[in-house]
């Protein structure tokens, strides 16, 4: 028998943004190209996946050459979002949206809607691999040679 438990995995609200097209900013600082600045929307690490926990259970039988074995996995088939690689992070700021305001980031404190916006599915599941592992049962039988 095997317990395990993950602490929920920090992610932040961040995106580019538009560094040197809001009021008072220099029309060109000296680059080339103008960058863009990354922000966080939220203190870094502020967002947190679930708690994920699970028992796996396992069982073996060898002789000689021969061997069997059974796995169960998640066995109380506890469910939560373990990855946060693959939720939905996407904002929309004046640096890829022109229907929203640049605004200072030294000076000014950001308004949703105004300048910058969330996605739809900000901060959920993209597809299953976001999920822990459901229950699962695993069988193998062998030879050894």
């Amino acid at each position: 028998m095997l317990q395990t438990f993950d602490s929920g995995l920090p992610f932040s609200a961040v995106a580019p943004i538009a560094v040197t097209r809001h009021a008072g900013a220099p029309a060109n600082p000296g680059y080339a190209s103008i960058p863009n600045g990354q922000f966080y929307f939220t203190d870094r690490g502020a967002l947190r996946t679930d708690d994920v926990s699970a028992t796996n259970l396992a069982l073996r039988y060898a002789r000689s050459f021969f061997f069997l074995q059974a796995d169960l996995l998640n066995a109380f088939n506890r469910q939560g979002i373990a990855d946060p690689v693959r939720l939905g992070t996407g904002i929309s700021t004046a640096a890829n949206s022109t229907t929203l305001q640049p605004f200072d980031p030294f000076r000014t404190t950001p308004v949703e809607g105004t300048h910058y916006t969330l996605a739809a599915n900000f901060g959920q599941p993209l597809n299953n691999m976001a999920y822990q592992v459901p229950r699962t049962y695993r069988f193998s039988v062998g030879v050894r040679f």
